[in-house]
């Protein structure tokens, strides 16, 4: 097989596209955390909001706008997109990628679980004063954190990547492994269930290149396929969609080069109005079909609805030259390159800092006018933090990596491949 052809191809203006692509999926998923938070209706996280308008907005295409996790599902989407061509590298062996990869993960996430219980000791989570007037019974089950030392590197070392949480980890069929992972509500960082499923999703798509580059073609495509039908419907699946997307792109341009233009856009809004539906009849479909032939599946109907709409967003985008022009602007491209610090330490920031300066807003500001000053201060000292991290924390991630696999750094890619730890 000519891997060469497809995996060694450094295809930078893609790179480039995913990376500001990213940039903007982290601050609509922070938008995102800002209306579970505080319009609680309108993320469908509780029967009764704060406004009239909140419950029927949620059944408009604007929910969309709420839905984390359609992004998250497209950040798994984009990793195997990406990896494929990371762990196509013949100058490290596949233990020496899977090594670098862990330590490229680890670091960073290790170091914002710490940042986040240090906001979390300092301004404690949010009162239950301040939950009662949100009304979001969403953000009043979380981050009930056991002030023990056993817990709290419990939670660091292995809930946040190896084992993940009781109700995300993918040993939850394993029940001594699922005993001793943490609950999801007693972590100080939530969002890191998705660093556990980054981190196994990122091996299975190394199995992957390693099986495309020595295997006859024809027997790793049934390998593959065989793949596709142990994973499922579960979020896995998408790792290796985005690997089948980046080792068939050229195949793709030939056959829909043509009309690309005409079904780009439909897809993108077929994703939106996929992610926002209530009904799960799109799902139930979905599962009802691959359930019976499949060995893992989809925790939900809703997660089924995740999936098609990540896949139809994402296809819909890289066929639209337009889009893709619109998010290579200077300033996507270097909130794509913090992207992957942003993601780690804006949870933190909006559930310690954040309720404090509600808080203090309110009074003055009424309960709109809180939020809005809150989302104004968050959001940059977000970018800020990030920056700072970024910078100190992920660079040396980066660097730590490639010392302790002996791999080069690579000159034409300097910034492409660090985003969300893609390095």
């Amino acid at each position: 097989m000519q891997a060469s052809n497809y995996l060694h191809h450094k295809n930078t203006s893609n790179m480039l596209f995913l990376m500001a692509h990213e940039a903007s999926l982290h601050y609509r998923f922070y938008y995102c955390i800002m209306q579970l938070f505080f319009y609680p209706a309108f993320a469908r996280v509780a029967n009764d909001g704060n406004y009239a308008l909140e419950k029927p907005l949620s059944h408009t295409p604007l929910f969309f706008l709420v839905d984390g996790y359609t992004a998250v599902y497209i950040f798994f989407l984009m990793s195997g997109f990406v990896l494929a061509q990371s762990f196509s590298s013949p100058n490290l062996t596949a233990i020496n990628h899977a090594l670098k990869r862990i330590i490229r993960l680890f670091i960073p996430t290790f170091t914002a679980g710490v940042i986040a219980y240090l906001l979390l000791f300092i301004f404690n989570r949010p009162s239950t004063e301040l939950l009662r007037t949100t009304g979001s019974e969403w953000a009043a089950s979380l981050m009930h954190v056991p002030s023990t030392l056993s817990h709290i590197l419990t939670d660091l070392l292995l809930g946040s990547m190896v084992i993940g949480y009781d109700s995300t980890s993918i040993f939850s069929g394993i029940s001594f492994l699922n005993a001793a992972a943490p609950a999801i509500t007693s972590s100080a960082n939530p969002p890191m269930w998705t660093l556990h499923a980054e981190l196994w999703g990122s091996l299975l798509t190394l199995l992957i290149v390693l099986a495309y580059r020595t295997l006859d073609p024809r027997l790793f495509w049934l390998l593959f396929f065989a793949c596709i039908l142990t994973v499922g419907t579960s979020h896995y699946v998408l790792f290796l969609l985005g690997f089948a997307a980046y080792a068939c792109r050229n195949l793709t341009h030939r056959v829909f080069g043509r009309i690309e233009r005409y079904i780009a856009i439909p897809l993108v809004l077929a994703g939106i109005y996929v992610s926002s539906i209530q009904s799960g009849w799109i799902g139930e479909a979905f599962l009802s079909v691959l359930t019976p032939v499949t060995i893992f599946h989809a925790s939900s109907t809703a997660s089924a609805n995740h999936t098609i709409a990540a896949v139809f967003i994402i296809s819909g985008i890289a066929l639209s030259s337009p889009i893709k022009c619109a998010l290579s602007h200077k300033i996507s491209l270097w909130l794509g390159k913090i992207s992957f610090s942003i993601y780690l330490l804006h949870f933190p920031i909006l559930f310690t800092i954040g309720p404090a300066i509600f808080l203090l807003a309110y009074p003055a500001g009424g309960y709109i006018g809180a939020t809005g000053i809150t989302l104004a201060v968050c959001a940059p000292l977000t970018i800020i933090f990030a920056y700072f991290f970024e910078r100190i924390v992920d660079r040396s991630a980066i660097r730590i990596a490639r010392l302790a696999t002996k791999s080069e750094k690579p000159g034409t890619e300097k910034g492409v491949l660090a985003y969300r730890g893609k390095d």
